[in-house]
């Protein structure tokens, strides 16, 4: 485990960052996302696969949470809910501001959107369940929230950070507010389930996200 950053995270700002053309539909706010694709949805959140080097991704960034938070001390990949009408942001907006706010890290690029493995608990697709031949993937993981008073679907995302691969690890900061630490784990790690992650979706999208990488490295 590499030694982690406790001052606070940079404030939020909206950063420059490109993407590839096949994200184009998420450079919308979520409310205008729910409405074009007829969804049951209420809110939309986001998360991020950072990996130390994408041209060589041998290790990906994990934030443990925080004690007096919901999940206390397990371990997951940045990211949360994004806004709407009282920020304006879109999902990739708001995606880059998560990873801002929770790392001090500056996206540069969304990647790819890394799809849920199927089966995961949880998981529900956004539109109907593939057929025989057709990707065995779902776009989204969709759950309740914790007051089962929102359903809320969340879109990962690969993206790549300012200063990879230039250094070995790019320096983290954390929001002490939201995390307490942090940690470059290896594929290997997290299939050997020694870490005790949020849920069995998050693994399996991390290990899909190591598939990816490793099949179509920078």
């Amino acid at each position: 485990m590499n030694p982690s950053s406790h001052n606070p995270a940079p404030p939020s700002q909206n950063q420059n960052h490109h993407h590839h053309p096949s994200l184009t539909l998420y450079s919308i706010p979520p409310s205008q996302y729910i409405h074009r694709n007829h969804l049951p949805w209420h809110a939309v959140a986001v998360g991020a696969l950072i990996f130390n080097n994408p041209r060589a991704p041998t290790h990906l960034l994990l934030l443990q949470r925080a004690g007096h938070d919901s999940w206390p001390y397990r371990w997951e990949v940045p990211g949360g809910g994004v806004g709407d009408e009282e920020l304006g942001e879109s999902i990739l907006g708001g995606l880059a501001r998560e990873v801002r706010e929770e790392t001090g890290l500056r996206v540069v690029y969304v990647r790819r959107m890394v799809p849920v493995p199927v089966p995961v608990s949880g998981a529900m697709p956004e539109g109907q369940d593939g057929k025989d031949g057709q990707d065995t993937t779902k776009m989204a993981h969709v759950f309740w929230n914790s007051s089962k008073t929102k359903l809320i679907g969340k879109f990962v995302f690969e993206v790549c950070v300012a200063d990879a691969p230039e250094v070995d690890m790019p320096p983290v900061v954390l929001d002490e507010r939201e995390h307490c630490d942090f940690l470059w784990a290896t594929e290997d790690v997290v299939r050997s389930g020694r870490l005790e992650l949020t849920g069995p979706e998050q693994r399996d999208i991390i290990l899909e996200g190591f598939r990816l990488a490793r099949n179509d490295s920078c």
